[in-house]
């Protein structure tokens, strides 16, 4: 009989905040990483892996000195520590595409910069797995993984495939316990260990034996190898201390007898909590922002200026600031309060940072000239950011000295007027102010301008500012709410929609509706005695202006205060919550933008923007890089047993979801379910979801608790919240665009300088565009094709160019191609990159 081996990976699982905020953890985790230095010098250990994550690298360098640093270091270079590949181990359902590209090309750079080069695709805790995580691990050259919630096929040894056909050899840790093992910190080390091995040899599925020695927040203790081989003398078991890279050899050897394919949310083995999808939204909301700024408009602008900023070192500091938020624990909204407090002001602090940036990298461009008497800054240069040709919606601010002002402004594209949807005028004091030049003070008039542009692509287009004379203000007046494709009407209290294109009412739209909530930051929980309310409109009017129509409501909903003090049912006392939101149509737009506001009052309680989908039988919906059909659900059972968690009614969206007719784009509003009820299928978007608690362990969701049971009184999410979202009726109206352009912005810059204007880069063809990069004098070029089929691609540059197709660790994929005007073909369900050099 061949002897069993144990293979003992010493290694810690280090969430840098959860129960306890990041400052708190930095000092736990340099007194964790001290012991294990110190362990590995000795020869305590042979080996540690230091949880597949670099960002801890940056965080213990902040509070040691440099001696202590390179001590760690040069364990890092000698193999006895592992670091990366990743940067931060994310929620793959939350973090945002590129970001999933950015955290893995930082976290392997870092270790590269060390000498660790580890091929595993480490992501021992993630709450689930997206589907397309085997293509992106196999584009940087990892061809291996380790996963544990979301998965529990009949092998642990398994081939791990994405819809493309990319697929990695996968370990799934088997155990409930997965990567967090204890036992050897206890007193009855030997008898855990004895039903370990005993588990694995009564399991036909279990062929790799990995002891994973660690845990949350916790590292080997001093005599763990030697309970160990104690053990090991007494059972006759062997055991073999390995670092990642000997596991990933030792994986290769074993046979892969099954295939597992996309997306993982299995949680018959253990919590997957996808109720974290909708904790803390505007958490979520602020990401989502923050994430478009970072692609849409850092990025994309420095690929615009061929990167004369010289902004690499910002760029990278700013990604690092953003990602550290995508940790599991802390975008899933389940850490205490203070944290998520940090969160927001480290959105905060990369927004300012973004925005400066930005006006600097626009005022070298395009120059505003002020203090100099008779200056005249009458050009306007509008920059769309986005890659397809397509009409867009420009927000501009135009500034004029009292003195040129005539009490309006017109706008001209060479001898053709550009209509004006809004034109507001006023007259204040505006600080101009620049490193090279005096700061200044002058009264100005000040408009603000919306209007419509037809763009080719990533294009600047100058337009002449005039100075004009009074323009009649826009006036409200009792007009329909419609446009050339449809037609809103508020019958019975709800909002009913009219596709003009093909005669059909839409009935039931945007309900809002509330139930209670006895969950906690993990899991939503209803009560025994639920009290589910609907809002009705009772107020609305329509606005009017050149091609643009908003229909303003006002609904009521009146609910419970809360849960009453058992949790079993609602409070005595109920709440009356007015929610008012602006549907906007324009004339040439196929998206009824919605904008949601409110004052939540109440706690303990979920709500929804409810859509009536008549005969729905599926419905599809987006991860990154991923595009899932999902089947229409029955009621779930909610109440499951100890150590269990119910089957999940709820699904994950990125950034748009499909249901029947209806596309539905939206900004951080992850959570949503199909279902077929009594009154037919219905589509629930999660607007909020209002908990006090951490972790509870009185869930009729869950049987069990998923951290420690600490209040989190902000999760109820008490005071103004507002949420944004766009509709989209009719499949012929569908689009890639919709999603992105509620998110990428155009760029209206006032100028003393004209141009001649410019193309970057133009696509044509029904891929989805996911980022514009500039580095070593070439343009990377990103696009996802969300369909089964090879799709064909237009890609028109405004130079001529190389484009050579490649992947995402930067190596050749593909034959190269020259000129102005290239046909790209992009396999189903692909990822593909493109590096354009100008010729």
């Amino acid at each position: 009989m061949e002897q069993t081996t144990i293979h003992m990976l010493h290694h810690t699982h280090w969430d840098r905040e959860w129960y306890q905020p990041f400052e708190a953890m930095q000092i736990r985790l340099r007194d964790a990483l001290r012991h294990v230095v110190d362990l590995v010098e000795r020869g305590v250990i042979d080996c540690f892996y230091l949880d597949g994550q670099t960002s801890v690298l940056d965080d213990y360098r902040r509070i040691v000195t440099d001696e202590e640093y390179q001590r760690l270091c040069a364990l890092i270079r000698a193999g006895k520590i592992e670091v990366g590949p990743w940067f931060v181990l994310a929620d793959e359902f939350l973090c945002p595409a590129e970001a999933v590209i950015q955290n893995l090309r930082i976290g392997r750079s870092m270790a590269g910069e060390l000498g660790s080069f580890c091929g595993m695709g480490y992501l021992p805790d993630t709450f689930g797995h997206i589907g397309s995580m085997p293509m992106v691990l196999r584009q940087f050259g990892i061809d291996k993984a380790i996963i544990w919630r979301g998965a529990d096929p009949e092998h642990c040894e398994v081939n791990w495939a994405s819809a493309d056909g990319s697929a990695v050899k996968t370990l799934v840790l088997s155990t409930r316990d997965g990567y967090f093992q204890v036992g050897l910190k206890n007193p009855n080390y030997k008898e855990h260990l004895q039903r370990f091995v005993e588990f694995h040899r009564t399991q036909k599925k279990a062929g790799l034996l990995v002891y994973t020695d660690g845990a949350d927040h916790t590292v080997c203790s001093a005599d763990g190898m030697d309970r160990v081989r104690s053990f090991g003398a007494e059972s006759g078991v062997k055991v073999e201390q390995v670092t990642m890279e000997r596991l990933c050899r030792l994986l290769d050897g074993c046979p892969a007898e099954e295939t597992i394919k996309g997306e993982l949310r299995d949680n018959r083995k253990i919590f997957v909590l996808s109720g974290t999808w909708s904790t803390r939204t505007y958490l979520k909301r602020m990401n989502q922002i923050i994430a478009a700024r970072l692609v849409h408009e850092l990025e994309f602008l420095c690929a615009w200026e061929q990167n004369a900023s010289r902004s690499e070192a910002l760029r990278r500091r700013l990604w690092k600031d953003f990602l550290v938020n995508q940790a599991h624990d802390s975008i899933c909204g389940c850490s205490v309060d203070e944290v998520h407090r940090e969160m927001m002001s480290r959105y905060a602090r990369i927004a300012q940072s973004i925005g400066e940036q930005t006006e600097s990298v626009l005022e070298r461009q395009y120059p505003f000239v002020y203090g100099e008497p008779g200056a005249k800054n009458h050009w306007l240069h509008v920059i769309n950011s986005l890659p397809y040709p397509g009409r867009r919606l420009v927000k501009a601010r135009i500034l004029l000295p009292l003195d040129q002002d005539k009490g309006g402004v017109a706008l001209w594209q060479g001898e053709r007027p550009v209509p004006l949807s809004r034109a507001e005028r006023r007259v204040q004091e505006e600080f101009f102010h620049n490193s090279l030049t005096q700061p200044w003070y002058e009264d100005m008039a000040v408009y603000e301008l919306e209007f419509f542009l037809d763009f080719a692509g990533m294009e600047e287009i100058c337009l002449r500012i005039e100075p004009t004379g009074l323009q009649p203000a826009a006036a409200e007046q009792e007009c329909p709410a419609e446009n050339r494709f449809y037609r809103l009407e508020i019958r019975d209290g709800q909002l009913c929609v009219l596709d003009k294109n093909i005669g059909t009412w839409h009935t039931g739209q945007n309900v809002y509706r509330s139930s209670l909530d006895a969950g906690d930051t993990y899991n939503y929980s209803p009560p025994e005695q639920d009290a589910c309310a609907e809002a009705h409109v009772v107020a609305w009017r329509t606005e009017s202006r050149p091609g643009q129509r908003t229909l303003h409501t006002e609904s009521v909903l009146e609910l419970p205060e809360g849960l009453a003090p058992d949790r079993k049912g609602p409070a005595e006392h109920t709440v009356t919550l007015t929610i008012h939101t602006e549907y906007t149509l324009y004339e040439e737009d196929p998206v009824i933008h919605v904008r949601t506001r409110l004052d939540n009052r109440a706690r303990d309680h979920r709500l929804t923007a409810d859509f009536e989908v008549p005969g729905c039988e599926s419905h599809c919906s987006d991860t990154a890089f991923d595009w899932v059909e999902r089947p229409v659900n029955g009621p779930v059972d909610p109440q499951v047993g100890p150590g269990q968690e119910v089957i999940p009614g709820q699904h994950p969206t990125g950034t748009q979801l499909v249901a029947g007719g209806l596309q539905l784009v939206h900004l951080g509003l992850h959570e949503y379910q199909v279902c077929r009820t009594e009154g037919g299928e219905r589509c629930m978007l999660t607007l909020l979801r209002c908990v006090g608690d951490l972790s509870r362990r009185d869930l009729r969701s869950r049987g069990g608790g998923a951290g420690p049971g600490y209040p989190t009184p902000e999760a109820q999410c008490q005071g103004e919240m507002e949420f944004e979202y766009g509709l989209i009726y009719g499949r012929a109206n569908h689009s890639p665009v919709h999603p992105l352009a509620l998110r990428a912005p155009v760029f209206a810059r006032q100028s003393t300088a004209e141009s001649d204007g410019r193309l970057l880069l133009s696509l044509a063809g029904p891929v989805q565009f996911s980022g514009l990069e500039y580095e070593d004098g070439a343009y990377l070029l990103r696009v996802y094709n969300p369909l089964t089929e090879p799709q064909q691609v237009q890609l028109h540059t405004g130079f001529a160019a190389r484009i050579c197709p490649e992947d995402l660790a930067a190596n050749p994929a593909g034959a190269e191609q020259q000129g102005m005007q290239t046909l790209l073909t992009v396999g189903g369900r692909q990822l593909a990159s493109y590096r354009i050099r100008s010729i």
